[in-house]
């Protein structure tokens, strides 16, 4: 019964996978960046390239998904409430996202095959203001005459793929196949105050796929320290583009492609007693990919840093049932790879979370609290604050199993 729940829930996610939460900074390229890499990172601001434990699913590193003694899987969902701001005011926006699911299966000898989704951007945005038009030549003795322009997108970019990772010694590597597929859709309405124009708009839609490659490694040093690295290929994605008018014209193009940047991630654990840190770096080569996207505004390379730590469990019979809980924190600096007014976006993340072991041993509640702060009104002219509720779970089935040997 539980195989044919998990294919229910898999195709209904997977239907739902460009349902974002809005943002005023998604309008250019493919959108606000998605960078939740599963629960368990979140609740370290994404801090986790070089976890090695089995009960995590390495969104982020290929290497990461070969210790798998049985066949485990893992769903989450979140809820987001986001704050904007800018000169015209303020607003508010609540949202119920799939942020991921993941299915590992243990294969021969030390490898392990991964089947995953994650979405990769939200390019969800709408923007409203008023305007006025000189005509050359003026109507009803007017010299300029004001509208209403109303800007809407939605959409995204995802990506399902198929891991492979094995383990040599202390040192496992890993490959993943990324498969990418995306809309993102546009929309303009113009509205003249005065009654002489009628209504005019125009949508463009844009149907993007693609595929990518990442590799990963990841080793266990003495002293219970683990280091990771992870390089993601440059992507090319295919884009045909639909462009229709308010009278019913429309024009079709599919000589458009567009580029995911080459990015490299480097990461460091050390596990004590009762904690873990998780230290990532990653960095982004966005401006080589500048002249394929039609975007406003100029490119740039992106550097980001998360700092983790995690409270590990007791595992005795007679210990109190919250000091077998996991707890973690962390925070996170990143950068929007789009300039905006000629500064850069910064975002800065707080992040909280804890992992609930079933008592039975089937699984992990897996709980994650987060906390965005995006741009500032003095330089790009707006911000934005974000908070995410996140919710998964994580468990194992003895469809297949690893012999011990």
């Amino acid at each position: 019964m539980i195989h044919k729940h998990l294919i229910i829930l898999f195709a209904f996610m997977i239907s739902t996978s460009f349902s974002f939460a809005e943002t005023i900074f998604g309008s250019n390229g493919i959108g606000f960046l998605d960078r939740n890499e599963g629960i368990r990172s979140v609740g370290m601001a994404g801090a986790g390239l070089s976890l090695t434990d089995s009960a995590y699913f390495h969104f982020a590193n290929p290497a990461g998904w070969y210790n798998v003694g049985k066949t485990r899987y893992t769903i989450s969902t979140t809820l987001v409430r986001s704050y904007a701001s800018d000169e015209t005011g303020t607003d508010d926006l609540d949202e119920f996202l799939f942020p991921g699911m993941a299915l590992s299966v243990p294969i021969y000898h030390n490898y392990a095959l991964g089947l995953y989704y994650k979405p990769v951007s939200d390019y969800n945005y709408l923007l409203i203001g008023q305007s006025e038009w000189s005509p050359k030549y003026p109507i009803d003795d007017s010299d300029t005459l004001s509208y209403k322009d109303r800007l809407q997108g939605e959409g995204g970019l995802s990506k399902m793929g198929v891991n492979l990772a094995t383990k040599f010694g202390s040192t496992s590597f890993g490959i993943a196949s990324d498969f990418y597929l995306g809309k993102l859709d546009n929309l303009r309405i113009i509205d003249f105050d005065d009654d002489l124009f009628s209504l005019s708009g125009r949508s463009e839609r844009r149907e993007l796929s693609g595929f990518g490659i990442r590799l990963g490694l990841l080793s266990d040093l003495p002293g219970n320290t683990s280091i990771a690295a992870t390089v993601s290929l440059p992507a090319k994605l295919n884009v045909s583009t639909v462009i229709q008018y308010e009278a019913g014209d429309s024009l079709k193009f599919d000589d458009l492609d567009y580029e995911l940047p080459l990015e490299f991630g480097i990461g460091f654990s050390k596990t004590g007693n009762r904690l873990r840190g998780v230290v990532d770096a990653g960095y982004s080569f966005w401006e080589e990919t500048a002249d394929s996207w039609d975007s406003y505004s100029d490119y740039i390379n992106t550097s980001r840093l998360s700092i983790g730590v995690e409270r590990l469990p007791l595992r005795g019979a007679l210990d109190p049932w919250y000091e077998k809980w996991l707890y973690r924190a962390g925070v996170s600096y990143d950068e929007h790879y789009i300039e905006l007014n000629d500064n850069k976006l910064t975002i800065f993340r707080v992040a909280a979370g804890a992992g609930i072991p079933v008592k039975s041993g089937v699984g992990i509640l897996e709980f994650a609290f987060t906390l965005d702060f995006r741009g500032d009104e003095s330089t790009i002219g707006a911000k934005e604050t974000v908070v995410g509720i996140n919710v998964g779970w994580s468990s194992m089935e003895k469809w297949f199993e690893r012999k011990q040997r």
